[in-house]
């Protein structure tokens, strides 16, 4: 079973500051990512070849919208609870981990264990939680430019109450390795 980090934040500016954001342009690395968590839930529908879900040339975020969980309602694996949710991503500051959230009050991660899973047995790191903070100033906290880069669609404040998000970290791709080893002969 899986551990979802689970804490609780005086504001959201804490919980923000506690995502660790680094301030460099990322998005070809976030892209990286969301292919290589395409790669692991592909895994999930017989007959898709590896990496299927992505084949688009849009932003992190759209990559995203189009990955969770429109494609995987379809399959019938319910990754997230969907309440259209506006992604957000930064870069996690001095490493090449990138955490997606979500900035919203009902927001879940219900089948956690199977997200871990999946991502785990294609060699695939990552970190599951849902941060509950305390609401204070009625328009929210805006996160300056200065203290981060953030790649986002829709709303740019927090003021909903509970990030919700993963952390996709160290990959180790089998298929890779595989392709490498065909190669070979």
């Amino acid at each position: 079973m899986v551990t979802i980090e689970r804490q609780h934040f005086d504001s959201g500016k804490s919980a923000f500051e506690a995502l660790n954001a680094d301030t460099v342009p990322f998005g070809p690395l976030a892209k990286k990512k969301l292919v290589q968590l395409g790669t692991a839930l592909s895994t999930l529908k017989p007959g898709m070849r590896p990496g299927g879900f992505f084949k688009d040339s849009g932003t992190a975020v759209f990559l995203m919208d189009k990955l969770l969980p429109p494609d995987l309602s379809q399959g019938g694996v319910h990754t997230l609870r969907y309440e259209s949710p506006r992604w957000s991503a930064v870069k996690i500051n001095g490493s090449d981990d990138v955490c997606f959230f979500v900035d919203s009050k009902d927001f879940d991660i219900i089948n956690a264990d199977e997200l871990a899973s999946t991502c785990r047995r294609v060699g695939l790191d990552v970190r599951i939680f849902a941060w509950d903070y305390t609401k204070s100033a009625p328009r929210g906290y805006n996160p300056p430019p200065s203290k981060a880069k953030i790649i986002h669609r829709g709303f740019k404040r927090l003021c909903k109450g509970k990030l919700v998000g993963f952390v996709l970290g160290a990959y180790n791709n089998p298929f890779d390795a595989r392709k490498k080893e065909e190669r070979k002969y």
